[in-house]
């Protein structure tokens, strides 16, 4: 859709469950989370709508997909963990191994640091920050609900 709301396109017609769109950083892609499959995985489409592709398979949750900033990679949350993925699926590597609940990854402008949120034994959900092979985890807030991290443009 335009910026103005006009010029709405309708791009999935399936019966799953299609959410979370992220436009790849040239614009000519989309990742989204589908169950129409039964289960939510990291699929790939087409600007248009057309030749989605799906990237992970399983049954684990995977969901809220983010691109990098050169489109090479995808990062993802899996059930509670935080995972990475060339952009074609391939090279799945997790980076976070709990116990805590760790979602809504998002890469950093420059591509060397991903922003996710963790929710504490106590239920509170900060939002932490690492680099993008998933060592040096710092945490950033310390509120009680401090979703969905993002980064502002360089």
């Amino acid at each position: 859709m335009d910026a103005d709301g006009s010029n709405k396109t309708r791009l999935t017609t399936t019966m799953g469950f299609d959410a979370f769109p992220e436009w790849s950083p040239d614009g000519t892609r989309i990742a989204f989370t589908s169950d129409r499959d039964a289960v939510d995985d990291i699929w790939v489409m087409d600007a248009d709508g057309s030749d989605a592709v799906r990237l992970t398979t399983g049954q684990k949750v995977d969901e809220r997909p983010d691109w990098s900033p050169d489109g090479a990679f995808i990062t993802f949350s899996r059930k509670s963990d935080i995972w990475t993925m060339d952009a074609d699926g391939e090279n799945l590597t997790q980076l976070t191994f709990g116990p805590h609940v760790e979602f809504g990854p998002t890469f950093s402008p420059n591509g060397q640091r991903i922003a996710f949120n963790r929710q504490g034994n106590d239920d509170r959900i900060g939002v932490w920050i690492m680099r993008a092979d998933g060592s040096n985890r710092v945490q950033k807030t310390f509120g009680t609900f401090d979703f969905f991290p993002d980064w502002q443009p360089i």
